[in-house]
């Protein structure tokens, strides 16, 4: 059986905000008289899919479905909420994994390989009440729980202005708010199925909404034509003020088609070039434009190093990272290959805390020499867009821009766009803008700099904010660095 094992760390502060929320309740136990669960994983899902037990209490997980199986808390795919409830690996039919729960509280769990089947355990202790998350949105331990619970009984824009909330009130939930969108996206296919209620208030937190909705349209189906259709929907309805609207949902189509054909793979499970070819051979064909396609085939990369992440363990990171990059050289279609660069230029930060780069990494030593002159702007803007999305949270702005003049002069402004759009990515709902502009404007940043900077602030501005907004954004950008192309009605 292979037992290749798997759980994301995507990105380095985000992962420990997740990882905060196990805290819970954790006190000493020494029950003698350990009660024994059984949980059974069907082809229906999960029987029981709520289930109540006692401190120190052992659930064992049963797979009695026709395919492989993999019990692990929320979220997906990153685990973080209860990082030891995971078996981390795949279980064949037939075989089972048991867990001792030590942490009292409310746990929702999914199948990792079909992350649209999900069930909850409560564990309880002496003293400990079960609605302990009523209402506490200041408490990290309670944001899975409270945006579930907002999805099924007030709906998808009740939850949505809750995610809002939390993202103007709290700096930490701003570090995860995409996979919390990524996670409600999945949920609301749960709900909803294909008739999800569209709004312009699923683009917050960079439209993680539709990467996940589409991981769940996939389960159980290859209805290419209807994911085709839903697309079509998005782009109509939300397209006017949202313009990278149906090309997100593209990016969902990625995410959901590789979930899928990982799950029917278990023999490629260790080799990333095999995993991809289906995936990305369908993205050439549901993709009707080069935008669509790109991100489409940046989302089979996404989930393929979200996938392989644990393959560092016991070898280091920077092998890991030139492990992957070894599978960007193989590619031989250019849209492939950047497109896989890009998702796993993230990987040179995994194992070092943003908190403490002081340096760029050296991308020599990651890329092929063959490869290296077209595509390592392209691998360092990515890289800088992790940098900027969590620094900017964590870090003087002062010293990102210093970051990126460590690199070579031709990586430079490269490096500084991406960190802009980390910045963007990590904007609160009602920010528009504003602290990429402060960003922009600050007097440390050198002229050619200031100019990459609101050149990408306008083309952000282009694609996904309304009329109104474009207007506020561009009008806030000093005259001499407007786009006549983006912003030539903001004075009118």
């Amino acid at each position: 059986m292979l037992v290749h094992k798997y759980k994301t760390v995507t990105i380095g502060c985000a992962m420990l905000v997740l990882m905060s929320v196990a805290l819970i309740y954790s006190p000493q136990h020494n029950r003698t008289n350990r009660v024994v669960h059984t949980i059974v994983r069907t082809d229906a899902g999960f029987e029981p899919n709520k289930l109540t037990i006692a401190l120190g209490d052992e659930v064992r997980f049963f797979n009695d479905s026709s395919g492989y199986f993999w019990p692990a808390s929320d979220l997906h795919p990153q685990h973080a909420v209860y990082p030891a409830f995971d078996s981390r690996q795949g279980l064949p039919s037939g075989s089972s994994w048991s867990f001792t729960f030590d942490q009292a509280g409310d746990w929702r769990f999914h199948d990792h390989l079909d992350a649209v089947h999900d069930g909850t355990i409560r564990v309880y202790a002496e003293g400990v009440g079960p609605n302990a998350c009523a209402e506490d949105l200041a408490n990290p331990t309670c944001w899975n729980l409270l945006i579930h619970k907002t999805l099924l009984e007030e709906g998808i824009d009740a939850t949505i202005s809750m995610v809002a909330q939390l993202q103007s009130s709290t700096p930490a939930f701003t570090l995860v708010c995409h996979e919390y969108m990524h996670d409600i996206g999945l949920q609301a296919y749960r709900v909803y199925g294909k008739n999800v209620p569209l709004s312009m208030t699923l683009r917050l937190c960079n439209a993680g909404f539709f990467h996940g909705y589409m991981e769940g349209y996939f389960s159980g189906t290859y209805d290419i034509v209807g994911a085709i259709d839903f697309c079509t929907r998005v782009g109509r309805e939300l397209g006017n003020s949202f313009s990278l609207a149906e090309g997100q949902c593209y990016h969902g189509i990625g995410h959901g088609i590789t979930e899928r054909y990982i799950s029917e793979m278990p023999t490629a499970w260790d080799d990333m070039y095999t995993l991809s070819r289906k995936p990305l051979a369908t993205c050439r064909i549901v993709g009707r434009t080069d935008d669509e396609r790109h991100r489409c085939f940046s989302a089979v990369f996404n989930v393929l190093r979200a996938w392989a992440s644990t393959a560092q363990r016991g070898r280091g990171y920077t092998d890991f990272a030139k492990n992957l990059f070894k599978t960007c050289a193989q590619e031989g279609r250019s849209a492939q290959k950047s497109a896989c660069y890009w998702e796993f230029a993230v990987a040179m930060q995994f194992g070092t805390p943003i908190s403490t780069v002081a340096r760029a990494p050296d991308l020599h030593a990651f890329v092929s020499s063959v490869d290296y002159d077209e595509y390592a702007p392209w691998i360092a803007r990515s890289w800088a867009t992790l940098l900027g999305r969590t620094g900017v949270v964590t870090r003087n702005p002062k010293d990102l821009i210093r970051v990126c003049r460590t690199m070579e002069d031709k990586l430079q402004l490269a490096c500084v766009s991406g960190l802009v759009e980390g910045v963007l990515f990590a904007e609160r709902a009602d920010d528009v803008g504003t602290r990429a502009l402060l960003f922009c404007g600050l007097p440390d940043v050198y002229e050619s700099e200031r100019m990459s900077c609101y050149k990408v602030i306008q083309g952000d501005a282009a694609s996904i904010r309304s009329a109104v907004e474009q207007k506020s954004v561009c009008t806030r950008i000093p005259e001499k660095y407007r786009d006549q192309q983006w912003c030539a009605f903001s004075s009118g």
